[in-house]
């Protein structure tokens, strides 16, 4: 500890000589040797009270003194976590246990069948095609081929009704900004230049005769970049000319909007959002005429989602009145007439459906588990899919006019299988299994219910060695969401399985916010209900210790975005809870999310702004960066983030950091990683999720006392 305080304060040195700033200026050294940051705080009023945030400059990542700050910053923590036991192997274990094929589901369209696939290490999923049935399979584009780095992934795809074209949009170190490519399916070919820039979220609409495609982009500012702050505008494009001569979409629309094309006809669907979770739905039915729209009426519904369309319908689905979904169909002909309900609210859950032909393809949720029936148009059930077991459906897919669809069935302890199912035959088969990599000891999931401080109960999994018999304490990762309606369900992870053969378990925590118990459960945990999610968090930690899972010395937290930002949350509130917080590109900053970008700005809806009095009072009341307190001894700290994420900016880690940094009252160690050729948490290579995860599970490891063998068998 000696050599890292005083390398630590060379590091400081030098970057306190090169700043620009005076000495006095300088925030003063933490006493553990925290590398400095000439802090230069911002006054703001907020509603007639004054919050001074102290490090507004670290907004500022291109600033010299910021770079040098991040540069010492990334020496201080490599210095650390090379001093940490077992890295080598746990770095190791890791990369074995993501050696294995994984596959999407499967898109079929016009006789063809197009997916993703690894087959084990590469840096990059590879797009592929072959005939349905017949035949072997083609490579479309190959990412690895154009970036040897790996930091070039394909972002989305799309194929042409006819099946003669593909679309794919590309992404450059995990960035949201996308650029999209067309080539040949038959001939694939690699584009020296992309067809389409200036997107992030929009899929494409294909005209039915495949000339060419409705898509939304930025427009650009005076700079002549496209302006991620402004709202997104629909275009059409026609294949085989440029960009420029795009036409675009005079809806008159003046939000985010996107076009759907619809079978059986030429009208269009258009969508309008209003945030993350409103949105209105329009019926064009003249290209030509933009401005004709015919407006759809979901009463006492402010969010709908387009499942598909047959001749007759529009099957859309909506949350219900408790919450849990339901789906209608509102008449093509005659769309301002009242919806019809196909399928009302149920017990479960209605998380996904696809339409096949003639039937309703429909994924439900039955406590945080998958149920998947199929339904004829009128909504009648015809019957219920049998499931290997108790797990998730990760992806369902179908396409308008063909006559299957495919879904893939994970479990926490089984990579998975993708099945097939054959609407004329009502036949399910087994298209693709996938298989874990040898020498994996045989791990359990189990599901309990713990009360929360409302007394709520709130279901939770649990996950490792012997977990259905009588509790043992073990080294535990707490995981939770809890926000954007996102469910945290059974899914296949090496990273997770990595943990339990260092001999840990991990508990995956179903709190409010997310998505698993329908709309209600989400709205649960919004806006001033994240305060309770907060509570849900701490609940979960409690039942843990108190019924012999672990002990709060053996506990730590993991948390990805607004998860991070909850775990944060309940660190600084109760920093004696658990013993590591694992903190990956999180929002930190409730007070000033929203002037990143444009894709912050539409997050209101799910934490309210500042600049509202009673939404300020709530935000600030829970803001980790407002939080933190002097002198505190707060848990052994990673908080990571990547340099170029486009969606959570980075300098809610960097702000986060630096208070922890400058507040600690221990010698537990806060540690600030940045990743700077990746972007939120998506389509990063292989090797760096690896590099990633390892680093964080060595720090943990280390700083709950893990006992590791430098074998697979941690008992």
């Amino acid at each position: 500890m000696k050599m890292i305080r005083i390398v630590s304060l060379l590091i400081v040195t030098l970057v306190s000589a090169c700043s620009s700033q005076s000495d006095k200026s300088a925030t003063p050294e933490n006493p553990y040797g925290y590398p400095a940051i000439n802090a230069e705080p911002a006054n703001d009023d907020y509603h007639g009270k004054t919050v001074t945030d102290e490090f507004r400059v670290l907004e500022h990542e291109q600033k010299q003194g910021v770079q040098q700050w991040l540069s010492a910053q990334r020496a201080f923590s490599q210095q650390h976590l090379d001093e940490l036991s077992s890295a080598e192997f746990i770095r190791q274990r890791l990369t074995e246990l993501s050696n294995y094929e994984r596959t999407s589901a499967p898109i079929e369209t016009a006789g063809h069948w197009f997916y993703l696939q690894n087959d084990g290490l590469q840096h990059q999923s590879v797009l592929y095609a072959r005939h349905s049935d017949s035949g072997a399979p083609h490579v479309i584009v190959d990412p690895n081929l154009i970036d040897d780095k790996g930091t070039t992934s394909i972002h989305n795809f799309s194929v042409s009704p006819d099946g003669s074209l593909i679309a794919y949009a590309l992404s450059q170190q995990g960035s949201d900004w996308v650029d999209w490519y067309v080539t040949s399916v038959a001939k694939p070919t690699l584009p020296e230049q992309p067809v389409i820039s200036g997107v992030k979220f929009t899929d494409l609409a294909w005209t039915a005769n495949a000339n060419g495609f409705y898509y939304s982009r930025y427009p650009k500012a005076g700079n002549n970049e496209y302006d991620g702050q402004a709202h997104v505008e629909t275009y059409f494009h026609r294949i085989g000319t440029s960009q420029t001569e795009d036409q675009k979409i005079e809806t008159g629309i003046s939000n985010d909007s996107y076009i759907y094309t619809l079978t059986h006809g030429s009208s269009l669907l258009v969508k309008a959002t209003a945030g993350f979770d409103q949105n209105n739905w329009y019926l064009l039915d003249n290209p030509q005429q933009p401005h004709q729209l015919t407006a759809i009426d979901f009463p006492d519904n402010a969010f709908a989602t387009f499942i598909g369309n047959t001749q007759q319908s529009l099957i859309f689905k909506l949350r219900g009145e408790q919450g849990r979904g339901r789906l209608v169909a509102v008449d093509r002909q005659q769309p301002t007439e009242p919806y019809r309900v196909l399928v009302d609210e149920q017990e479960q859950t209605l998380a996904d459906a696809v339409v096949i032909k003639d039937q309703l393809m429909v994924h439900y949720l039955d406590d945080a588990q998958s149920r998947l029936v199929i339904l004829n148009h009128q909504g009648q059930m015809l019957r219920e899919l049998a499931l290997p077991g108790q797990g998730h459906i990760s992806e369902l897919t179908a396409t308008a006019n063909g006559d299957e669809a495919f879904f893939k069935f994970e479990q926490f302890t089984q990579p998975g299988s993708i099945y097939r199912y054959q609407a004329a035959q009502q036949r399910t088969t087994l298209w693709r299994s996938f298989q874990q990599p040898a020498g994996v000891d045989d791990y359990e999931a189990t599901q309990v219910s713990y009360l929360s401080s409302d007394q709520q109960p709130i279901p939770m999994f649990i996950i490792g060695k012997d977990v259905t018999s009588a509790p043992t304490q073990r080294p535990t990762l707490l995981v939770a969401y809890g926000g954007f309606g996102v469910s945290m369900l059974p899914a296949y992870n090496p990273a997770w399985l990595t943990w339990l053969e260092l001999g840990g378990q991990i508990a995956i925590a179903n709190v409010r916010g997310g998505g698993e118990f329908g709309e209600q459960w989400h709205e649960a945990g919004r806006l001033a209900g994240k305060q309770q999610v907060i509570h849900d968090i701490e609940a979960a930690a409690h039942y843990l210790i108190n019924n012999q899972y672990t002990r709060s010395d053996q506990l730590g937290f993991y948390g990805r975005s607004n998860g991070a930002m909850l775990g944060a949350a309940v660190m600084v509130e109760s920093p004696d809870l658990f013993s590591v917080a694992l903190l990956d590109n999180g929002l930190f900053d409730m007070l000033r999310y929203q002037t990143a970008n444009a894709n912050a700005k539409a997050w209101f809806t799910e934490y309210g702004l500042s600049s509202n009095a009673a939404q300020f009072d709530t935000l600030l009341s829970y803001s980790p960066l407002h939080n933190v307190k002097p002198n505190v001894c707060y848990p052994a700290t990673i908080v990571s983030t990547s340099q170029n994420n486009t969606r959570v900016a980075a300098w809610h880690s960097y702000k986060l950091a630096a208070a922890l940094q400058r507040a600690q009252g221990c010698e537990q160690s806060i540690l600030l990683l940045t990743q700077p050729s990746a972007g939120h948490l998506n389509d990063r290579p292989t090797w760096m999720t690896i590099e990633h995860v390892s680093q964080l599970w060595t720090f943990a490891a280390n700083k709950l006392n893990m006992r590791i063998t430098q074998s697979k068998d941690s008992e």
